[in-house]
């Protein structure tokens, strides 16, 4: 005879006292079944927030991507004294925004990291060559950088849960 959690929805033996997959306890006190519940519906929420958190890391993606190709543009109309090398990498850093935002559902915890790690090596180079560019643009460097670390982070507490109630 098996007996159904009701907080995980798995399958348990009858004489279960607590869920083999989640931990309710079958035996416990009205509070403690209650207190269980509501610890496991708060981290199923985690599953939704992070597919939230996905598509804000989207347009977050192709804004960055709209801003860096609107700069290349205004660089080549106003004859900005940069090389050819300069504008090649700020194309593919560019390319590199959509694709990761087209094809983030794939695997976004990957989609999210590369553009993340991009964003820093870009900040941290420019800081390099010139230590007065770390100041500019601060509000939105930090939106991007907390987004995308926010997003990470969600997305890898929602596979967490999937892996261990799925």
């Amino acid at each position: 005879m098996m007996n159904s959690c009701p907080a995980c929805k798995k399958e348990n033996p009858k004489i279960a006292i607590f869920c083999e997959t989640c931990n309710y306890p079958f035996e416990g006190t009205e509070k403690e079944k209650a207190i269980h519940i509501g610890r496991f519906v708060t981290k199923k929420g985690v599953t939704v927030d992070s597919e939230i958190q996905i598509n804000r890391s989207r347009s977050i993606l192709f804004i960055i991507a709209i801003i860096n190709g609107l700069a290349i543009a205004m660089g080549i109309v106003n004859s900005v004294d940069y090389s050819i090398a300069d504008h090649v990498f700020n194309i593919i850093i560019t390319s590199v925004f959509i694709l990761c935002a087209i094809t983030i559902k794939k695997n976004p915890f990957v989609k999210i990291l590369i553009p993340l790690l991009l964003l820093l090596f870009v900040n941290l180079l420019n800081f390099i060559v010139d230590p007065n560019t770390l100041l500019q643009g601060i509000v939105l460097k930090v939106i991007y950088i907390g987004s995308l670390s926010y997003s990470l982070y969600l997305v890898k507490s929602a596979e967490n849960f999937r892996k261990k109630y799925h």
